[in-house]
């Protein structure tokens, strides 16, 4: 079974034929590891019968065994001074909202927001979310003044494993993404036997579409510069309403607990393309990322046989690369059909390595290449 990689960008199909003779027109969607919960809710201030002044306000939002709550708020206007947090019970994830700016926000144009009065909070991890009004002594609540919540994103739980699962090897043109036994691991797995590859996997990110679609993308060059595929992010519309988390992987092999993790929004996007499949985009809060360090690209097509590896954010999993493969005979991931149609004629090219549901817009790394370069994006179905 092949997986196939776009030259420009990639893409990653396993199935049995190792080329199509026309260019394939399928029709390609991010998987969704969230759920929209409907539940009204508002806030005002209290008032304390002491001194007349306004204090703190809160709602706690939960949904049992969520990975995230990601709250939306449906009417936003406040007395200047104010503002309002959405953190974790504990406080270790806090983000604050004054209706000023929209960078730690996302929202959705085609529903009529902006980003200050109608926009949705930054997720935040767990299965509880603290939605906090602070009035400072002095402000005036005036009737236009409110904020109304109508509803939240509740993540699926980090309990997706399929690093057992085997694909017979079938004479079938079923697209899979997973060759043989799936050999996913997570980035810390590599930590020690693979150092460079663990390294060079720390500009790759999850991406969080609408509050419930999952890719992945990374940056490309020194500058404020993302790609991911065209079927994650198309339209400017879209890349606003999407959350770019770094550094979310495991803080040891199979464990369950994360380093910290780093969130962005989309800002703007730059250029996309639909035969080949790849968006590049900038954030807001780009000094917030620059840590991470950057993918470089590879001007050139594929090399049949030459060796790579792919980092990603498969299944909405914390990060994960695939390096070895059950299918080639050397135990590493490589190029096995240099050239092959994708969504265009001769855009693809093929490999065995392991991906799955989310992994889309996930660098394909040039294992030779000693700055890190990437062939870019592949695809999934």
């Amino acid at each position: 079974m092949f997986k196939y990689v776009l030259v420009a960008l990639a893409a990653n199909l396993c199935v049995t034929t190792q080329a199509y003779a026309k260019p394939q027109q399928t029709t390609l969607t991010p998987i969704i590891i969230a759920d929209t919960v409907t539940k009204t809710m508002s806030l005002s201030p209290k008032i304390n019968s002491l001194s007349a002044a306004p204090i703190p306000n809160d709602i706690r939002i939960t949904r049992s065994g969520s990975a995230f709550i990601k709250v939306h708020f449906s009417y936003f206007s406040l007395p200047t001074g104010a503002y309002v947090t959405v953190s974790t019970p504990d406080g270790k994830e806090s983000y604050s909202y004054d209706g000023q700016t929209h960078k730690t926000a996302t929202f959705d144009r085609n529903k009529g927001e902006n980003g200050l009065s109608q926009f949705s909070a930054m997720s935040v991890f767990g299965d509880t979310a603290i939605v906090t009004l602070v009035m400072p002594a002095g402000r005036v609540w005036e009737s236009h003044h409110g904020i109304k919540i109508d509803n939240f994103n509740a993540g699926h739980s980090e309990t997706y494993d399929d690093q057992s699962q085997s694909v017979p090897l079938i004479d079938v043109i079923t697209p899979q993404s997973t060759c043989g036994v799936n050999e996913r691991r997570d980035v810390a797995c590599w930590q020690s036997t693979h150092s460079v590859e663990y390294e060079r996997s720390r500009p790759v990110a999850r991406l969080l579409m609408a509050g419930s679609g999952l890719c992945t993308g990374w940056r490309v060059s020194n500058d404020n510069r993302m790609f991911t595929n065209n079927h994650c992010l198309s339209t400017q519309g879209k890349l606003e309403n999407t959350e770019i988390w770094f550094n979310y992987q495991r803080s040891n092999c199979g464990g369950s607990s994360n380093v910290a993790t780093i969130k962005v929004t989309g800002r703007e996007l730059l250029q996309t393309d639909y035969d080949l499949d790849y968006s590049l985009f900038t954030v807001n809060n780009f000094a917030d990322i620059t840590q991470f360090g950057n993918f470089g690209l590879e001007p050139r097509a594929p090399s049949l046989g030459e060796t790579i590896y792919i980092a990603q954010h498969g299944a909405g999993n914390p990060k994960e690369l695939a390096i070895e493969s059950d299918q080639n005979s050397g135990g590493l991931c490589q190029i096995d059909t240099a050239s092959a149609n994708g969504r265009a004629a001769g855009s693809d090219a093929g490999y065995f390595c392991d991906t799955t549901g989310g992994s889309s817009g996930s660098p394909v790394i040039v294992r030779s290449s000693k700055q890190g370069h990437s062939f870019a994006p592949f695809w999934r179905l």
